[in-house]
């Protein structure tokens, strides 16, 4: 099985197995979509995916490895002309311009260089607010791991965010079109064609990580892409997120270390990032 139909069962859901490809997908609970990217890891090759109302589609990398290895060849899978789902319209492109992200270099590194010597914290900060919310959320309701956490943050700390990252996956993938034709994870793909990374998919792969679907602020080694795959993609600021996780999560738990999420956290339907609309929370003030 090297492809997936788009077609909607009579439930109105994706077909069984899956199609990330399909905009209901992003709509079916969490726990679905991370059984399909089980099953689609599984397969032998990168699946092929039609989106049912274009007839177009794109090969699915959803294995570590794979991820890695197209992240890495930038001369082969190339940003342009968008790495998002759908691409810029020409026009956007036309009136704004191109998003770094969009970019290959040498473009892409002339401007990395630019904005590395002007960068400022807001540049991430929606991306750091989605890794707290989840990060809050995950170690409620895995309280051992909070009680550990708490018992030695000085030990602790460093871990727990780099799992949060791996198990919250902020972003969920990245679109990249074929400068030639190329051979990955056993499959022919051609010139022009398609292949979309799952980061999320990647970070929960059997291959790499022991009981991938555990919560685990111990985990080591945890070499997780929720800051990519590397290469000269990789996020820019990377460094400067993991410090601020760690200084709130530290001044929070240190100040309030009754704080608790409250219920689930309302996640925004989306194919790209894993954005939390609002999470709900309780804490018993400091004694005065």
């Amino acid at each position: 099985m090297s492809a997936l139909a788009g077609n909607a069962s009579d439930t109105g859901r994706p077909p069984v197995g899956g199609n990330p490809a399909h905009p209901e997908f992003w709509s079916l609970p969490a726990q679905e979509r991370a059984a399909a990217f089980t099953r689609l890891r599984a397969l032998e090759r990168p699946p092929f995916c039609t989106d049912p109302r274009t007839g177009r589609g794109f090969h699915a990398l959803v294995r570590h490895a794979d991820v890695v290895t197209a992240s890495r060849t930038p001369e082969i899978f190339v940003s342009a002309p968008g790495v998002t789902t759908p691409e810029p319209a020409r026009w956007v492109r036309a009136l704004f311009g191109d998003s770094m992200v969009n970019l290959d270099d040498p473009r892409h590194a002339d401007l990395r260089r630019i904005v590395s010597r002007a960068f400022t914290p807001r540049l991430i900060i929606e991306t750091t607010r989605n890794a707290l919310a989840h990060g809050l959320h995950l170690l409620t309701v895995h309280p051992d791991q909070r009680e550990l956490l708490l018992s030695d943050l000085d030990r602790h700390l460093g871990g727990a965010v780099e799992e949060i990252v791996r198990y919250a996956t902020p972003i969920i993938q990245f679109r990249r079109t074929l400068a030639a034709d190329h051979r990955l994870g056993g499959a022919e793909l051609a010139r022009d064609e398609k292949v979309v990374l799952f980061f999320g998919s990647a970070n929960r792969d059997e291959a790499v990580f022991t009981d991938p679907d555990t919560f685990d602020v111990t985990r080591s080694p945890n070499p997780h892409l929720g800051f990519g795959g590397g290469g000269p993609h990789f996020c820019l600021g990377a460094y400067l997120a993991r410090q601020e996780m760690k200084v709130l999560l530290r001044e929070l738990y240190t100040r309030l270390p009754g704080l608790r999420s409250v219920g689930e956290p309302e996640l925004i339907p989306s194919s790209f990032d894993n954005r939390v609309r609002s999470l709900g929370f309780t804490f018993t003030p400091p004694a005065r």
